[in-house]
């Protein structure tokens, strides 16, 4: 038998707790100590999970967590953590830190995510037709240039996606290279270029493998690049011809090398002008390929319809006699990269005007006949605008985000059309498949940006604008700057285009109600939709629920990230914070992002392979804090959602006493230990010292001799009798 028996003190719970996982499991204990002794009571413990039973002592169970927080719907405790970040803790590091403002780097991307929860979108630039062929692109000669970042390869076969396409003109698509990773997805890309009769083809028809100039009509014109675009890295790219040009030769560009060349040899190749109606273009899209009718009264011109642009606020330039949009279109090819500052030039540019102009904005803008930047402009057209899910308003915007939305039921909804306007036109594009969409119905209580991102347009929309991570290109704000009134652009110095404030994003004059209790009835008629009731009718957005009840109109699309000075001591080590999130909430788990500090407290998007652009700020990090903010109303409040990853390093002082011991000559040369021999110090023939000792420790003595403290050294040092030495011991605290 054994005995189990255990004497514990009253009051020890956790002692208690031990002894009765051991009294419910006494049978198979004894049992087993019946069959194998000690040996079978141990193999019965473990085998059978009888230590997995027992509690843990709470005390060696404390968990430390980074608290991720966003700002709520009412005035909560995490409210005044964002207020004292933004409005105590900022000001207070302004000074060591220029990122510690609540807004952004004006310096983004247009991403066109891939996958079967998105369906093809593009932007549509109208182009009308002139005297030489269609305005955006130039007859004779031409330069196509811009930046891309293949991020979407899929899992299976690669499908050609369409950069730019101008119906009968040209046709730019980025299609897979030769070099491929383990899983078979492609590693590398290429540019495939389409002009005039060849420019409808479709381009999975297209055999990758005929050289160019080989193919026959009336697909000759199809022109391949070499395979230097790389996956998830930035490169710049150009596409030029002339008819002047070596016989009409043109090539491809990429990153400033000539990639590869082609030959068209006529004086143009634009195939129409306005005496062919039925084929002009009219339009420029961006990400998708047009596929649909182009005919007298069924004319591609009918997508810049009047009665759309006034729903959806674009530039209509072909007048109130415009036709009908277009029946049975389609967009195909959709394009799986990102892209920014998109130029086409009326000329064909020397290699060394690519190279010089590849990395800031153009400031001479005389033969540049469309320019997309991807910058934010605090002004756009009347459109219809979403203050619910299932409501909405007529206006313009001048903020990021639509604010009303916002502050309304917290919903996000990012304004695209202040991002995308054509800097050399001053036109807006028609956004297809990229426009706010109305819930028509929902059957359960959800959220605001659940019932948003539920509708496949509205995810596309809001996730359509990125913080760019090129640091191969640093925008000319002063050249931008011309057409900017700048009441939006303040940040941590003068007012500039390169910073975007996200503080007071609704009117000063929209007034408060004082003195009823936000639970009331009659208030919630009065504020109109609030995040708990998102159906009830409100004709103006006059009085915002979240904003009433906080009394704070900065913007709440923020995430914050609290690390306690127990992961990090003093402060986190400048340079080396990173923080990830896999799967960013509502991309379906195509958008993956990586977040690092700069240095200096600012935190940038470096997902790219290539050079990260460091002092584009989406946030800021306060290191003697431990406090990161993501600011960027484009991913803000999703950023971490789901999950996230954080690394950095800690800075710890370390209290550390240096003492210096001098050990003079003649003196410590002899050991009183039993076993020691007057040895010669080498065994050197012409040694002439019999008298030393090797140190081994050293021993700190107080006044009464006591030994205080003592020093191991790593190896022994030999002290000759005429050795005069310095030793040093560093004590850590």
């Amino acid at each position: 038998m054994i005995d189990l028996t255990y004497r514990t003190s009253e009051g020890e719970g956790l002692n208690n707790a031990v002894v009765k996982v051991f009294e419910d499991n006494r049978d198979l204990i004894q049992q087993a100590s019946l069959e194998g002794g000690d040996a079978g009571i141990m193999s019965a413990i473990f085998d059978k999970q009888i230590l997995e039973q027992i509690p843990s002592d709470p005390r060696s169970s404390r968990k430390v967590s980074i608290i991720r927080f966003e700002p709520s719907f009412g005035f909560t405790s995490d409210t005044l953590r964002k207020n004292v970040i933004k409005d105590v803790l900022y000001p207070f590091h302004a000074v060591a830190y220029p990122s510690a403002y609540w807004g952004y780097t004006n310096y983004l991307s247009l991403n066109f995510i891939s996958g079967s929860d998105f369906g093809p979108r593009a932007l549509a630039y109208a182009s009308p037709a002139t005297t030489t062929g269609s305005y955006l692109f130039p007859d004779g000669e031409f330069t196509i240039e811009g930046y891309i970042k293949p991020s979407y390869r899929g899992n299976g076969e690669y499908h050609a996606g369409c950069i730019m396409h101008m119906s009968s003109s040209f046709s730019l698509f980025i299609v897979s290279g030769s070099d491929v990773d383990y899983l078979g997805r492609p590693n590398s890309f290429r540019l495939m270029l389409h002009l005039s009769q060849s420019a409808n083809f479709d381009p999975g028809s297209v055999s990758l493998s005929v050289p160019n100039n080989q193919r026959t009509f009336p697909n000759d014109l199809i022109f391949l690049s070499g395979d230097e675009i790389k996956f998830n890295g930035w490169h710049h790219f150009a596409v030029r011809w002339g008819s002047k040009v070596n016989f009409g030769t043109g090539s491809f560009v990429i990153d400033g090398i000539k990639s590869a060349e082609f030959v068209v040899p006529s004086s143009s190749i634009q195939q129409v002008t306005p005496s062919s109606p039925t084929l002009t273009p009219d339009a420029l899209f961006i990400g998708s390929r047009y596929e649909g009718p182009n005919e007298t009264g069924n004319a591609l011109r009918g997508l810049f319809n009047d009665a759309t642009a006034a729903i959806e606020g674009f530039t209509q330039p072909y007048g109130p006699e415009s036709e009908d949009e277009p029946t049975n279109y389609s967009l195909k090819n959709p394009l799986g990269a990102e892209l920014h500052e998109l130029r086409i030039w009326s000329e064909y540019k020397d290699i060394e005007l690519i190279q010089s102009g590849a990395n800031r904005t153009p400031s001479d803008t005389s033969s540049l006949k469309f320019h997309l930047p991807v910058v934010f402009r605090d002004y756009s057209p009347t459109r219809s605008l979403l203050y619910t899910p299932f409501q909405t308003f007529t206006g313009n915007t001048s903020t990021p985000v639509v604010p009303e939305l916002e502050f309304a039921v917290g919903g996000r909804m990012v304004n695209v059309e202040n991002h995308v306007r054509d800097e050399v036109s001053l036109a807006f594009p028609r956004l297809l498949n990229l426009t706010a969409s109305l819930a028509q119905v929902t059957t359960e209580q959800l959220e605001a940006n659940q019932i948003l991102f539920g509708i496949k347009q509205n995810a596309a929309r809001n996730l359509f604008i990125l913080p760019c991570d090129n640091g191969k290109f640093v925008p000319n704000y002063v050249a931008l700057q011309k057409y900017s009134t700048g009441s939006r652009f303040e940040g941590p110095g003068p007012a500039s285009l390169s910073t975007v404030s996200m503080r007071n994003l609704i009117s000063s004059s929209i007034g408060t109600l004082e003195g009823l209790e936000m639970n009331d009835s009659l208030l919630s008629v009065i504020c109109g939709p609030g995040p708990e009731d998102l159906s009830i009718a409100k004709p103006d957005v006059s009085s915002l629920t979240i904003y009433q009840r906080t009394k704070d109109a900065d913007s709440n699309l923020v995430t914050m990230f609290d690390a306690s000075n127990l992961f990090y001591g003093n402060r986190i080590h400048p340079g080396t914070f990173t923080i990830n999130d896999s799967s960013l909430s509502g991309s379906s788990g195509l958008l993956s992002v990586t977040l690092k500090d700069n240095g200096l407290g600012g935190l940038y998007r470096a997902d790219a392979s290539t050079e990260h652009a460091r002092w584009a700020n989406v946030g800021s990090i306060l290191y003697e804090e431990g406090i990161a903010t993501v600011v960027d109303p484009y991913f803000g409040e999703l950023f971490g959602r789901n999950q996230f990853e954080v690394n950095f390093r800690g800075e710890h002082t370390i209290p550390v006493l240096e003492n210096s011991f001098v050990i003079p000559a003649w003196q410590v040369f002899s050991s009183s230990m039993p076993s020691y021999m007057e040895l010669t110090a080498s065994d050197y023939a012409n040694e002439q010292y019999t008298g030393f000792v090797n140190i081994t420790r050293m021993n700190m003595h107080d006044s009464n001799l006591n030994v205080i403290a003592r020093a191991e050294l790593s190896q022994p040092i030999q002290k000759r009798i005429n050795d005069k030495l310095l030793m040093r011991v560093k004590f850590d605290f």
